[in-house]
């Protein structure tokens, strides 16, 4: 009770107590919309990857890719413990950790947990239990309209399977990458993200486009794009992405 109350522990019980050796950490993987006021979520999880245990990092979970969580049960994910010497290294591997996580299906938490543990005052160990009812605005996203990395992704994604299929067809007339006599004209797609529906035109082939989204006058280069399984893997900008 004076614990609780904020009072520190008797001396009797502080005196032989052990060395403190390390530092860990612990979050827990939720199926939920922390945009939403932690709006619990459900549904079939499409695609899980969760990081490799190891002698730093401990995975508690029980489902797997293709399990459902139900409406009826918590909706918790998997818990993410780590340990190392201290608490910067502790935060480092839990980045690491986070970083591995890929969830699709129902909405999570990953992207919130990432945020949190970058904060400074995480960082720093200047939090106390009522810190994220006083400051949540600090931990959300700003709102965007879209998500232009995800559509731009998505828009790869599509021009690659349709190059992909086109290969099984030796007619030119069914090579996609609008070709003509006075130069290739650009390819129309439409996306929706949301309740936002978006018209991209992309030119290039064989994972080198150069994308325009309606509205934006910047253009956005992708170069290298693949498929690798069920990761795409490209540069956008000179950024390196890997998305599953």
């Amino acid at each position: 009770m004076r614990v609780a109350a904020g009072e520190t522990l008797p001396d009797a019980l502080l005196d032989g107590a052990p060395a403190q050796n390390g530092h860990a950490i612990e979050l827990r993987l939720y199926a939920e919309d922390p945009a939403q006021g932690f709006l619990p979520g459900s549904g079939r999880l499409e695609h899980l990857a969760l990081p490799a245990p190891s002698p730093h990092v401990r995975v508690d979970s029980g489902v797997i890719e293709g399990d459902t969580v139900s409406i009826f049960y918590d909706p918790m994910i998997a818990k993410l413990i780590v340990r190392d010497k201290d608490r910067p290294c502790a935060l480092a591997r839990m980045a690491e950790a986070l970083a591995a996580c890929h969830v699709q299906g129902p909405k999570s938490n990953v992207a919130f947990l990432e945020r949190l543990i970058a904060h400074p005052a995480v960082r720093g160990g200047r939090i106390d239990t009522g810190y994220l009812d006083r400051a949540l605005d600090e931990f959300l996203p700003v709102a965007a309209q879209f998500d232009a990395t995800a559509v731009l992704a998505a828009a790869v994604a599509v021009l690659l399977h349709a190059e992909a299929t086109a290969l099984a067809d030796h007619s030119p007339w069914a090579t996609p990458d609008a070709w003509r006599m006075q130069g290739a004209a650009p390819r129309e797609l439409y996306l929706q993200q949301g309740e936002t529906r978006l018209r991209i035109l992309a030119t290039g082939h064989h994972g080198d486009y150069t994308l325009h989204i309606q509205g934006h006058a910047a253009a956005f280069v992708v170069a290298g794009a693949r498929h690798d399984g069920d990761v795409l893997s490209l540069r956008l900008d000179d950024r390196a992405l890997r998305l599953r």
